[in-house]
């Protein structure tokens, strides 16, 4: 099923306009602040993030002006448990190509194959307890956690009207060999998909 209605599709978006190569001119920024006891697996502390930037087709009048951010919060309850809550938001403006929209899914909507849903704007929350413990062995020494998520989002698309929110659900592993790389693996589950992610 899903064969046909992607082959529907591309058949009502391919014309000879679309086809024509596009050049884009286009400034960007980003600005990054962050205070945390730890780089790699931080316990206490936030980071945020944001980003804006202007896009101009060169070939054809249109312009876009996109701009987002993110925001994470970690909080200590105990010696060994943390709470992660991590939010994030973007948005589009103008006539975007559909490949300047905004996705989520995936790491940001665990439970949904990645970049499942597209909009003008999108909105995640992700919700996570970590069990975390340090680790020693002959194969390497650092940090060794378990972790429960729950996550949420969903996307706005210009002239649709819908309510919808999208949820997932799972737990994983945490590892951090050395303390010096965040590694994590998880199982999501969601009312459309369930599986691995990286």
């Amino acid at each position: 099923v899903d064969r046909f209605l992607i082959k529907d599709f591309l058949q009502g978006r391919v014309d000879k306009h679309y086809l024509l190569k596009r050049k884009f001119l286009g400034l960007a920024a980003a600005l990054k602040l962050q205070k945390v006891d730890d780089q790699v697996v931080p316990t206490k502390g936030y980071r945020f993030t944001a980003n804006a930037a202007y896009t101009k087709n060169i070939n054809e009048p249109n312009k876009t002006l996109s701009y987002g951010g993110d925001l994470h919060f970690y909080f200590p309850l105990s010696n060994r448990f943390v709470l992660a809550i991590k939010n994030g938001a973007a948005t589009v403006n103008g006539e975007p190509e559909f490949y300047q929209l905004n996705s989520i899914g995936g790491k940001k909507l665990r439970g949904y194959r990645r970049e499942r849903f597209w909009g003008n704007t999108s909105y995640y929350n992700n919700n996570e307890l970590q069990y975390l413990f340090n680790f020693r062995s002959f194969l390497f020494n650092g940090k060794v956690g378990l972790m429960g998520f729950a996550d949420q989002g969903r996307v706005w698309l210009k002239g649709e009207k819908s309510q919808v929110w999208h949820y997932g659900y799972g737990g994983g592993i945490i590892l951090s060999p050395f303390n010096k790389i965040y590694i994590a693996a998880s199982y999501g589950i969601s009312p459309e998909n369930k599986g691995i992610i990286h």
